[in-house]
């Protein structure tokens, strides 16, 4: 195996603690602690903003960084003119994105929230990612610093970054769902969720095979490989396979390897996801299965193409533009231009609106 540099085994070990954490609130907060080990930075946020109401919500390393007396009211106040909320279509798109690259430093701090909220705060520069949405709020990743701005390689760090970032959220939210269904009376067994949930979870041994599986999670892996899977103790061929991949992934001796990607299969209408992730411990495979809510097919009625149709009934399902890009095999950006289409057909202003449409034609 090719040996890492001293700033690649950072960035393996940022990853493998990414990828550990069990709720979202956990994930934020090692994202924030652990961030600027990989980026020099005065401040790093994990932010969400809601840009209808301008309500937020905000973890910041170093604890207290953002604070002054009255802060919170005046970001929420002002929020709505955050550069990354005016061009929110363009922020969701995977990249990492500096707040020069949409408005000029000058202009920037012309605007109230500098003067009233950053320049406090000693906040002239500012990288950010985005994360999956949480319902009409805007999420994501800020690093601020006061002295100079990000250069084009820090930013590319954070970009190669980004995608285990919204994966590692997703995992996280997928797990927290399955611990909120135990607790609600599902199984006391270990990972055990509710009849009721859509989550169920099977913990791996530390050769690989079947340590637990949750009755459901048996069936759904039966049904969808065939044969009487996870029963022997031994999962699947084809999902053997991509467990292993997905565990060498961060020891392939690469200093930013790929994301970690859920496995997804579709079989008559419905799809199960199934994510990898620690859990007690142990390796486990987090899985999930719905029908999706919005066939293509069904939007014909919106005038939109074949293509945007695919894009919205995407979007629809709370995929964020690089995921959409992964599914259609298209770039983020082009993605974006597909939204701006979409929104303009359909007279809306957000991603929320937009799977709003989508939904209620779907349903009709």
């Amino acid at each position: 195996m090719k040996m890492l540099s001293r700033r690649g085994v950072q960035v393996l070990d940022f990853l493998r603690e990414l990828y550990a954490q069990q709720d979202v609130d956990a994930f934020a907060t090692q994202v924030v602690q652990s961030l600027p080990q990989l980026i020099a930075t005065d401040m790093t946020s994990f932010n969400e903003v809601d840009p209808g109401t301008g309500r937020s919500r905000t973890l910041v390393s170093p604890a207290g960084a953002d604070r002054f007396p009255g802060s919170e009211e005046i970001f929420e106040r002002h929020v709505r003119e955050h550069p990354y909320v005016v061009h929110v279509r363009r922020f969701d798109d995977g990249q990492a994105h500096r707040v020069s690259d949409f408005i000029g430093r000058a202009d920037f701090r012309r605007l109230a929230i500098y003067n009233e909220y950053y320049r406090r705060i000693g906040t002239e520069h500012q990288v950010a990612v985005s994360l999956p949405w949480a319902g009409s709020s805007v999420r994501g990743i800020a690093l601020s610093r006061e002295t100079r701005d990000y250069s084009d390689q820090e930013r590319g760090m954070l970009a190669a970054l980004a995608p285990h970032m919204v994966q590692a959220c997703r995992n996280a939210e997928t797990l927290s769902r399955a611990h909120r269904a135990a607790d609600s009376g599902g199984a006391a067994s270990p990972g055990g969720a509710s009849p009721t949930t859509d989550v169920e979870v099977v913990l791996l041994s530390a050769t690989g095979g079947v340590h637990f599986a949750t009755p459901r999670s048996r069936r759904w892996l039966a049904s969808y490989f065939g044969g009487s899977s996870a029963r022997d103790g031994r999962l699947p061929t084809r999902l053997a396979g991509w467990v292993r991949a997905q565990r060498s992934a961060l020891d392939d001796g690469k200093a930013v390897p790929p994301p970690r990607l859920p496995l997804v299969v579709e079989r008559d209408g419905a799809r199960l996801e199934i994510r990898l992730a620690a859990e007690c411990g142990q390796w486990a495979l987090i899985i999930s299965e719905r029908r999706r809510q919005v066939p293509p097919g069904s939007l014909a009625g919106l005038g939109l193409s074949p293509r945007e149709a695919q894009v919205l009934a995407w979007v629809a399902e709370g995929k964020t533009n690089g995921e959409i890009g992964i599914i259609l095999d298209a770039r983020p950006r082009t993605v974006a231009k597909h939204l701006e289409r979409i929104f303009r057909k359909l007279g809306v202003e957000t991603r929320t609106a937009a799977a709003a449409s989508a939904l209620s034609l779907s349903a009709s």
